[in-house]
């Protein structure tokens, strides 16, 4: 089909795709599926493979020039060889006509973690939230280990899907949201244009609120902002002003007092508070560390869920219950034998 005629441009400026049209005679245009900061998703399918995809087809304010282009290139060819199952899988970059990216990933059948926090009345918890932490963590160290940073790690970007063996955590658009800005003034401006600026902020580090070099350690403040919202059930900065949670998140002050009144363990308070130090050097130097960091409190946490299963086991046949039994039997005998000596 003629990508002419499979586009069409909105008042937005954002490019859409036509159900039918297909991309390299492969990609068939289904339906669309979602319309977000950073892209446009639609429902597609693999014709050669035989198999739904989702094609993502990225804003073009997202692209500041060629160079970007090719850096997405790149990473997206990184990313397609990680073989970690919490990292959703890419199988392609493109360009319609050479100047509008694509990404065509694997098709998510679930629901994100933002959709669940949004639903609730009552915050996940921390057992809940070290599951979830655990699954992000093994995603972002298959990123950082191939040396790809995403960037923006928030609820909308992690998929909970069903699998035969259980619930699966799934982390999309590694490095899609990156915008080589120079300054706080430009990644504003980058944020405000492609609708980042009020999913992304609660969980932006100091580093990339100011709009300087991020590493690692960005992803890994993120993350801690992501496990203090499903533990506590809000975000650690709250405002209704984007702008002033981006300078909370520079310069506010978050600590044990931020915990008050909720039911979260010392130990994941003091992970979080980590994770979400100011300086990136006072961070987990890695996700690996801050992983088995929370490892740690899952076995504890297991640890005492089966003491607390084997007390109720004891309690049901514990020896006073049965010293009462064997008494209350005995005075039975005792009546009867007493009753029969005048029949």
């Amino acid at each position: 089909m003629d990508h002419q005629k499979g586009l069409r441009i909105g008042k937005s400026q954002k490019a859409r795709l036509v159900s039918g049209l297909s991309l390299d005679d492969r990609y068939e245009i289904i339906e669309l599926a979602g319309d977000g900061g950073i892209s446009t998703v639609y429902k597609s399918r693999d014709t050669h493979a035989d198999r739904l995809v989702a094609v993502k087809l990225l804003h073009t304010s997202l692209i500041t020039d060629y160079e970007e282009i090719v850096r997405l290139k790149k990473e997206g060819k990184i990313l397609s060889q990680i073989d970690c199952p919490n990292v959703a899988t890419i199988y392609r970059f493109g360009l319609i006509e050479e100047k509008l990216p694509y990404v065509v990933t694997e098709f998510l059948s679930g629901f994100n973690l933002k959709e669940v926090l949004d639903t609730q009345d009552e915050p996940l918890g921390a057992t809940l939230a070290i599951h979830v932490g655990l699954q992000v963590c093994d995603a972002l160290k298959a990123g950082h280990n191939a040396g790809v940073i995403h960037g923006d790690v928030k609820p909308s970007n992690i998929v909970i899907v069903e699998k035969d063996a259980g619930e699966i955590v799934k982390v999309t658009d590694f490095g899609l949201s990156r915008n080589l800005a120079s300054s706080s003034e430009s990644i504003t401006m980058h944020l405000t244009e492609t609708g980042l600026l009020t999913t992304s902020v609660p969980y932006m580090s100091p580093e990339q609120c100011l709009g300087k070099q991020v590493d690692a350690r960005s992803d890994i403040y993120s993350l801690g902002c992501l496990l203090f919202e499903m533990a506590t059930g809000r975000h650690p900065f709250v405002s209704q002003d984007p702008i002033a949670v981006a300078r909370q998140h520079v310069s506010g002050v978050l600590s044990r007092n931020s915990f008050c009144n909720l039911s979260v363990p010392d130990e994941l308070q003091n992970v979080i508070l980590k994770a979400m130090s100011k300086e990136p050097s006072q961070r987990y130097d890695s996700i690996e560390e801050m992983k088995q960091a929370l490892v740690l409190i899952n076995e504890k946490q297991e640890e005492s869920a089966q003491k607390i299963r084997i007390v109720t086991r004891k309690k049901m046949i514990r020896p006073g219950i049965i010293r009462l039994a064997v008494v209350i039997a005995a005075l039975i005998i005792g009546v009867l034998c007493w009753i029969k000596q005048f029949f």
